[in-house]
This record gives structure tokens, sequence and C-alpha cells, in this order.
């Protein structure tokens, strides 16, 4: 039997968010080659480790999965930034007359 490869990079002392049926937390990530092997806890990633792994300690911090797209439309977001005023704090017609002549 041949040698067990070692990970490239171990995530530690984490709140791993698992997303899975069960909505599980986790402590630690396994990667190998770019991609996750294992999730659990975080001796058990540390048993994957070698000297050359990358070893990475959360510090209690949350890792999310997966791909995050905060689907931003750049070309309507942008005039919304220029144009729109945030009237949700005035309390009065004349709060909101006042917001808009110092934005404009």
């Amino acid at each position: 039997m041949g040698a067990t490869r070692m990970i490239d990079l171990a995530l530690i002392n984490g709140k791993v968010i698992t997303v899975n049926a069960k909505n599980e937390l986790a402590e630690a990530v396994a990667v190998r080659d770019g991609k996750i092997i294992a999730v659990g806890k975080t001796d058990e990633v540390r048993e994957m480790t070698g000297s050359d792994t990358e070893v990475i300690d959360l510090q209690g911090k949350t890792v999310t999965p997966g791909f995050i797209e905060s689907h931003c439309h750049p070309s309507m977001a942008g005039p919304a930034l220029v144009f729109e005023v945030d009237v949700r704090t005035a309390g009065t017609i004349d709060d909101i007359i006042n917001m808009l002549r110092q934005r404009f």
C-alpha cells in the first residue's frame, strides 16, 4: 500500500457552515489540489497535514461554502448610487425636501 498524500491546505479551529441536509457545523476543512476532500473536526484534519501543508487557524471565524455571487449589476447599481436619496429617517415632508436639497 502506498503512502497517503498529505493535504495542501488545512482550515482549522473555525465555524464551518456545511449546508448539508442536517445543517451541521464543522470545525475544519481539508483541501488537496484545489478541492475540498474533508470537512470535520480540527483533530481529524490535522492528521492529514504534512510539512508542506499550509495551515490556517481560523480562530473561530466562519467559513461559508460555495461560489458567492453578489448578483450586482453595475450598470443598474451605479446610477442608483448617484441619484438615490435614503429618506427612511425622514419624519416629515419638510425633512424629505431638505434631504433632497442637500443631495442635489
